[in-house]
């Protein structure tokens, strides 16, 4: 159900419009869709269930890198959970990435991320030629730098970042995020770090073996 407005009727007096009681019956409804969405049964939030929209991405020619520039700051106590959610190559190839990394005491101690797709080119293992993705530090901010493994062309991305209720992004720093397109990587005097990527390969990569396991193919 969708928010209720509430009839003012005709100016000046309101003729025609919502009762007082009529009016506040529609207040109400809406308060409830509100609670019911931002709050638990006990109106504490919703801590660990809260996504927080970042921004989007989408390039209608062939890329081969972007970087998203985050106003996240390169600290110990944040350990963010970003997710980029979109589609690569051929308009409909879905892909997720879930990112999250690590800073403490200046020094950047990990950086994983959990890659999956139904784009073959994406999903590939192979260490020359596979997806990159390279956290660094500048300005005293964190920065992601992504480098496909293949020219992808009309990538788009919806980007979040979801609320664990620890470690988390404090309120703000979703907000103002960029997003640089084809940009040099990141420079070698910058501290930086390529994330340990896990890729959930998609069929195409693989093939049943005698045993019936699943093997790479």
């Amino acid at each position: 159900m969708g928010f209720e407005i509430i009839n003012m009727g005709a100016a000046p007096t309101g003729v025609g419009g919502d009762t007082v009681r009529t009016g506040f019956d529609k207040v109400n409804r809406n308060l409830a869709q509100l609670k019911d969405r931002a709050l638990q049964p006990d109106y504490s939030t919703l801590s660990g269930q809260l996504y927080r929209e970042v921004g989007v991405m989408a390039v209608s020619n062939y890329v081969n890198a972007f970087t998203l520039k985050t106003k996240v700051p390169s600290v110990g106590g944040i350990a963010p959970i970003v997710r980029l959610q979109g589609c690569l190559a051929t308009y409909t190839s879905p892909i997720t990435l879930d990112l999250s990394w690590y800073f403490y005491d200046g020094k950047i101690v990990a950086a994983t991320a959990l890659v999956n797709t139904s784009s073959r080119e994406m999903a590939t293992l192979a260490a020359n030629n596979g997806l990159q993705i390279i956290l660094y530090e500048e300005n005293g901010l964190a920065n992601l730098y992504l480098k496909f493994p293949a020219r992808a062309y009309y990538p788009r991305f919806a980007v979040s970042c979801l609320n664990t209720g620890a470690l988390a992004m404090p309120a703000g720093q979703e907000a103002d995020w960029g997003i640089v397109v084809d940009g040099p990587p990141p420079a070698a005097s910058l501290q930086q770090l390529p994330f340990t990527i896990v890729t959930t390969l998609n069929t195409a990569n693989c093939k049943v073996g005698n045993d019936g396991t699943i093997k790479v193919a």
